[in-house]
C-alpha cells in the first residue's frame, strides 16, 4: 500500500508505546511486510450482517463488526456530530455501502494521512482504522491504494483519480479515466485492444506478457514445507532442542492447525543437520565455481569449558558485485595451539571445500603462531597461490588497534579496577542496586536497569564501561562513601575522561574496520594516516597526560603501521633487512582501485608521511609496478578463461562442418594466441590509463563502491575482477569471533553441551541463514534489531503455514476496543456523542460484550 510504510513510521514514534500497552505492536509491524489480502470479503460477509444485533452471522457464531464497518453502518465520518440516516434503517447493506461509504471513507482517510506536526489522536484513530481494513480485515470498499501486482500498471498513471466518489486509472497513452473496482480486467483490455495512443510493439510486447501471468491458486497446508521453516526458525533463533518437548508447545500449535505434530527433539535435531548438510552442498558448488578468489579470516577462540575452537570465515564477491561473508569450519582445536596445527587445521579446511586454488588472502590476528602458520601454509602452497603468497598474509587491523589501545589502558589502570569493583560490587545484590538507583534519581539520573560491566580483553567495552561510569560519577562517589567502598579522586576521574575522549576517535575506527558485511580493505591507508596524524599533531595533546598517551601509542604505532619505516624493496636495495611488520601491498592496490582515491591519494598520503618528492615518487613507482604485475595476472587469467570458450565454440562449428580446409582451423588459433600476447601491454596501458583519467568520484562513507565497480565492469573488465578480490579482503578477524558474540555468547552453556559436530552445524547453519530484509532496519544503526527481524521472518514463515493470521482476526478486534477505550476516554466534549454511540455498537454485539469482561 503505498505510502502505508512512512505513515507507519510516523505514527509508531508518537504512540508506539500505546501500541505496547495495548499489545498490537507486533501485528501492525508485520503490517510492512507484503501480506495478500482477498478482495471480495466484503461483499461476502454483507450477505451475513443482521441489523437486530449489530453483528455478522456466520455458521462458527456472531462476530463483531470493524470501527469501518460501523462507519458504515453510521454513514458518516467517524468524528462527525450529524445524526445517522442509516442506524436503524432496513436498508441492505449492500446498498449502504455503495451509496454512502466509499466517498466518505476515502475522503477521511485522506484527510489525515500524510499530514505534518504532532500526531493527533484523530490520525492515530484513522491510522489504526486503515489498518484493521486493509491487513486483518480485508476491506474492500475503501478503495485505498494497493500494492499494484499486474504490469498493466506500467501503463497508467501512478496516481489514481476520484471521480464521482470511485478511484479511476488514468491512461498514460490517450488520457482514459478507468474504473479500478472490478480489478485490472478493464485496464487490461483497454491496453490491449482499445488504446488509440499505444503504439504497435508496446502492444504486441503487453499481449505477449498476458500469456505468462501465473494463476494465483488457494491456499493448502504442506507439512513439509512447515517443518522446514521451522528448522529454519530454530537454528536461527537459537531455540533448544529440549524446548521444543516442552508441555505448552503442542497445545498452543493446536489452536491453529491441529493436524500438525511437532517432532521430537532427537527429530528436529536430525532435521537440522540435514539442513545443515544440504546447505553446505550448495555452498561448496557456489564457492568451487566462483570466478574469483575468496579470502579468509581465522580466530581461535576459547569456550567456558576451556575447549579451543577453530573458526574460519570465507569472504568474497559475487558475480553480482555482492559482498559475502560464510562461516565455513568450526572445529574444535586441542592443545597446543602450534603453528603446524593451525597451518593444518587451514589446509583441511580448504581441501574439504575445494578452494585450495581460490585463496587470496588470509587474515589473522597478530601472534606469533598464526604467523609462523601463514609461512607454513605458503610453503606449502606456493604453487598455488598467486605471486607465491607474498601478499597472503594480512595482520588483523582490529587486533592491532586494541595493542596500541592497551598501553594507553594501562595509564588509568588503577582506576579502571576501581570502577570495575565498585560497579561489580553495586550489580551483584537486587537491593544494592536499588540504593544506588535511588541515590541517582535524587540527583537526577536516570536509574539503571542493570550496571555494564566490561570484558577486559575487548578495550572498547572497557572504553565503554569507564565512558557509562562517569555519566554516574557524582552518584557513584555517593554510594561509595556510605558503603564504606573505595571510589576513584577527582584527579583519577579527570584522568579517565580525558583519555575517554581521546579513544572515542579510536572506537570509531574500530567499528569501521570491523564492518563485516562491507568491503574496508580500501579503508586502510586513510585509517593509517588517521592514526599518524592524531599521534604526531600538537592540537590533540593539550595536556601532559595527552602527551604521554600520544607517546605510549607511537611507540607501538611505529613498530606496526608507521610508513616511514617501511621502505620497499628494490634491485638497488636489495639486501633490506625485511621489516618486522611492513604494509601489505594488496591492501595499497585495494586503496588504489577506490574511484575516490586512485593514485592521487597515494601521492598525498606519502607525501603526508615524508614530505620528500624523490621518496614518493619511489614509492609509487613500486605501487605501480605491482599493480601492473596483478593486471597482467589477471589478464592472462580472463584470456585464458575467454579461450577455452573460444574452443568449445569452435570446435562445436567445426564438428558440424564436413569438409574442413587444410589446417586453417589450427592456424587461426595460433593466430588468435599471438595476438592475446602482442596485445597484452597495450591493453593493460589502456585500461589502467583510461581509469586514472577518468575524474575522481564524489562520495561520503555511505557511497557504494562495489555498485560503480558492477557498472564499471564492461568498460574496465579486468579492473572489475581484480577488485572483486582486492576488496573482499576483511582488515579484521571480527566476522569470525562475532560467531561467539551476538549481544552475549552464542557459544552459551547450552551450546556447549552439544557435540562438536552439532555445534558446528548450528553455528554454520545460522550465519548461511542471515537475510537481508525490505525493513531496512541495518541502515537505522541497530544491529541487534536488524538480527531480530531475521528472527522475526523466518517465525512469520513458520506461522504463516498454520494459517495464524487468519485466527488472530477476533483477538485483534477486542485489542483494538481496548485501544477505542483509552485513546476516546478522554476526547473533547465535542466527540462524546459521536464516540459513545461507536462504542455502543461495538458493546452489542454478543462476540465482544462475552468476551471484553474476561
Amino acid at each position: 500500500m503505498e505510502g502505508w510504510v512512512d505513515w507507519y513510521k510516523r505514527v509508531e514514534r508518537a504512540h508506539g508505546s500505546i501500541w505496547q500497552v495495548t499489545r498490537i505492536a507486533d501485528a501492525l509491524t508485520l503490517s510492512l511486510a507484503p501480506m495478500d489480502k482477498d478482495d471480495n470479503l466484503l461483499r461476502s460477509v454483507g450477505y451475513f450482517w443482521s441489523n437486530s444485533l449489530n453483528c455478522f452471522l456466520f455458521g462458527s457464531g456472531p462476530m463483531t463488526p470493524t470501527l469501518m464497518d460501523v462507519a458504515m453502518v453510521l454513514g458518516l465520518d467517524v468524528h462527525s456530530t450529524c445524526p445517522s440516516p442509516f442506524l436503524l434503517t432496513e436498508c441492505p447493506y449492500k446498498k449502504i455501502v455503495e451509496k454512502s461509504s466509499t466517498r466518505n471513507w476515502s475522503r477521511y482517510i485522506n484527510q489525515h494521512n500524510k499530514q505534518t506536526g504532532p500526531v493527533s489522536k484523530r490520525e492515530h484513530i484513522a491510522f489504526l482504522n486503515l489498518w484493521l481494513d486493509h491487513f486483518l480485515f480485508n476491506g474492500q470498499t475503501s478503495q485505498t491504494p494497493r500494492r499494484t501486482r499486474s504490469n498493466v500498471w506500467e501503463h497508467f498513471e501512478k496516481s489514481l483519480i476520484e471521480v464521482d466518489g470511485d478511484l479511476k486509472a488514468a491512461c498514460k497513452y490517450c488520457g482514459l479515466k478507468l474504473n479500478t473496482k472490478s480489478g485490472t480486467s478493464s485496464l487490461r483490455g483497454h491496453i490491449a485492444n482499445a488504446c488509440q495512443g499505444i503504439d504497435s510493439a508496446t502492444r504486441k510486447r503487453f499481449k505477449a506478457s498476458m500469456n505468462k501471468q501465473p494463476h494465483e491458486e488457494n491456499f493448502v497446508f504442506d507439512p513439509q514445507i512447515c517443518r522446514e521453516a521451522m528448522n529454519k526458525f530454530i537454528i536461527h533463533a537459537e531455540i533448544p532442542f529440549l524446548k521444543l518437548e516442552d508441555p505448552y508447545l503442542q497445545p498452543w500449535i493446536n489452536t491453529m492447525l491441529p493436524t500438525f505434530q511437532v517432532r521430537g527433539r532427537h527429530t528436529i535435531r536430525s532435521d537440522c543437520l540435514k539442513k545443515y548438510e544440504d546447505m553446505k552442498k550448495e555452498l561448496q558448488t557456489k564457492l568451487q565455481n566462483l570466478d574469483s578468489h575468496v579470502c579468509l579470516t581465522s580466530y581461535i577462540w576459547t569456550s567456558s569449558q576451556n575447549i579451543g575452537y577453530m573458526v574460519v570465515t570465507a569472504h568474497y564477491v559475487d558475480p553480482e558485485f555482492k559482498l559475502k561473508k560464510k562461516i565455513i569450519w568450526f572445529k574444535e582445536l586441542e592443545y597446543p595451539h602450534l603453528a603446524y596445527e593451525i597451518s593444518d587445521e587451514l589446509v583441511l579446511c580448504m581441501i574439504d571445500w575445494g578452494i585450495r586454488d581460490k585463496l587470496f588472502t588470509l587474515t589473522l590476528d597478530n601472534v606469533s603462531n598464526n604467523t609462523s602458520a601463514c609461512e607454513l601454509l605458503i610453503k606449502s602452497h606456493k604453487n598455488e597461490l598467486l605471486f607465491e603468497g607474498e601478499h597472503l598474509h594480512v595482520r588483523c587491523s582490529a587486533h592491532i588497534l586494541n595493542i596500541l589501545v592497551q598501553d594507553v589502558m594501562r595509564l588509568i589502570h588503577s582506576v579502571i579496577e576501581m570502577i570495575r569493583e565498585l560497579l561489580k560490587y553495586i550489580d551483584s545484590s537486587v537491593s544494592r542496586l536499588q540504593a544506588f538507583n535511588s541515590i541517582a534519581s535524587g540527583m537526577g539520573l536516570r536509574p539503571k536497569a542493570g550496571i555494564y560491566l566490561d570484558i577486559p580483553t575487548r578495550w572498547n567495552s572497557t572504553f565503554k564501561m569507564v565512558r557509562e561510569a562517569l555519566k554516574y560519577k557524582v552518584a557513584l562517589n555517593s554510594y561509595a562513601h556510605r558503603s564504606y567502598e573505595l571510589a576513584p579522586s577527582e584527579e583519577e576521574w579527570a584522568k579517565a575522561e580525558v583519555i575517554c575522549e581521546f579513544l572515542k576517535a579510536f572506537e570509531e575506527l574500530t567499528l569501521a574496520v570491523s564492518a563485516h558485511r562491507t568491503p574496508t580493505a580500501h579503508k586502510f591507508l586513510p585509517l593509517v594516516l588517521c592514526i599518524r596524524h592524531a599521534l604526531k599533531d600538537p592540537a590533540w595533546q593539550s595536556t601532559d597526560l595527552l602527551k604521554q598517551v600520544a607517546t605510549t601509542m607511537h611507540s607501538k604505532f611505529e613498530k606496526y603501521w608507521d610508513p616511514s619505516e617501511d621502505n620497499p624493496y628494490t634491485e638497488s636495495n636489495p639486501g633490506r633487512k625485511k621489516k618486522e611488520i611492513a604494509f601489505n601491498i594488496a591492501l595499497v592496490i585495494a586503496t588504489f582501485l577506490d574511484p575516490r582515491r586512485k593514485l592521487g591519494y597515494l601521492k598525498f598520503f606519502y607525501k603526508k608521511v615524508w614530505n620528500d618528492a624523490n621518496k614518493v615518487d619511489i614509492l609509487v613507482k613500486h605501487v605501480l609496478e605491482w599493480i601492473r604485475k596483478y593486471f597482467l595476472a589477471y589478464e592472462e587469467r580472463c584470456a585464458s578463461e575467454s579461450c577455452v570458450v573460444m574452443t568449445l565454440v569452435a570446435n562445436e562449428v567445426s564438428s558440424k562442418s564436413e569438409s574442413p580446409c587444410l589446417g586453417k582451423r589450427k592456424l587461426e588459433e595460433e593466430f588468435a594466441e599471438y595476438m592475446t600476447h602482442e596485445q597484452f601491454d597495450q591493453s593493460h596501458k589502456s585500461e589502467i590509463d583510461a581509469y586514472l583519467e577518468e575524474n575522481i568520484e564524489k562520495g561520503g562513507d555511505d557511497w557504494d563502491i562495489l555498485a560503480w565497480w558492477k557498472c564499471k565492469s564492461d568498460k574496465y573488465p579486468v579492473l572489475s575482477t581484480m577488485e572483486r578480490d582486492f576488496l573482499a579482503i576483511p582488515l579484521s578477524t571480527v566476522s569470525s569471533e562475532s560467531a561467539f558474540s551476538c549481544g552475549g555468547r552464542i557459544l552459551g552453556d547450552h551450546r556447549s553441551s552439544l557435540s562438536p559436530q552439532m555445534l558446528e552445524a548450528l553455528i554454520c547453519a545460522k550465519d548461511w541463514l542471515f537475510i537481508t530484509n525490505d525493513l531496512d532496519l541495518e541502515a537505522a544503526g541497530s544491529s541487534k534489531s536488524f538480527e531480530q527481524a531475521n528472527v522475526k521472518l523466518y517465525g512469520w514463515e513458520c506461522l504463516e503455514q498454520f494459517g495464524f493470521h487468519q485466527r488472530m482476526v477476533g483477538l485483534a478486534q477486542r485489542i483494538f476496543l481496548r485501544t477505542l477505550l483509552m485513546e476516546w476516554g478522554h476526547s473533547g466534549k465535542q466527540e462524546t456523542a459521536n464516540v459513545k454511540r461507536v462504542i455502543a455498537v461495538l458493546l452489542m454485539s454478543p462476540a465482544v460484550s462475552s468476551s471484553s469482561t474476561s
